[in-house]
């Protein structure tokens, strides 16, 4: 029992509890095993909050981490049962999500874009912390991993459709 305990804890991020980056690189090595095997397909989601040093600086960190909290919640809560959901540090998120063998390249596009929406339409949302309203914001890029059949490549790519939408 104390192993596992010790397992999960080397896997989770302290403040979130979701997975951390040995939580997320074990889970992508299972996704990346059932693709080979199975050709089950999945999508690399990276979430970026865009203004937690502005938070951070203004209402200080116990408020940043309450906003970090609260956009791991949303993330759960959006990206479902199938997926694995984790905090690399910072404000970076990633989540990790199969996509049924049977669905064609459109549905695929589809499911993604759904759930893109889902966090882009929780920002819109008022939120309060310690008497303080905002909104969450949010910058969001995904990638299959059968466009690459590469990790790395995978998450780079994530990466920089997250990036041109921060610059837009």
């Amino acid at each position: 029992r104390d192993t596992d305990r010790l397992i999960t804890k080397a896997n989770t991020d302290d403040l979130t509890g979701l997975a951390n980056r040995r939580g997320l690189s074990e889970a992508m090595e299972e996704y990346v095993a059932e693709y080979e095997k199975r050709g089950v397909d999945f999508a690399i989601v990276v979430v970026d909050a865009n203004n937690l040093n502005d938070f951070n600086e203004s209402y200080g960190h116990d408020f940043g981490d309450k906003y970090l909290i609260m956009i791991a919640q949303d993330l759960l809560k959006i990206a479902g049962n199938s997926a694995v959901v984790s905090r690399l540090g910072g404000d970076c998120f990633i989540i990790v999500r199969q996509i049924p063998r049977d669905d064609t390249p459109s549905m695929v596009s589809e499911t993604i874009l759904s759930m893109l929406d889902h966090i882009r339409l929780k920002q819109r949302e008022i939120r309060m912390i310690d008497n303080h309203s905002f909104r969450i914001d949010v910058a969001v890029g995904w990638a299959a991993y059968s466009e690459f059949e590469d990790i790395e490549k995978t998450k780079n790519m994530a990466d920089e459709r997250m990036y041109s939408e921060k610059n837009i």
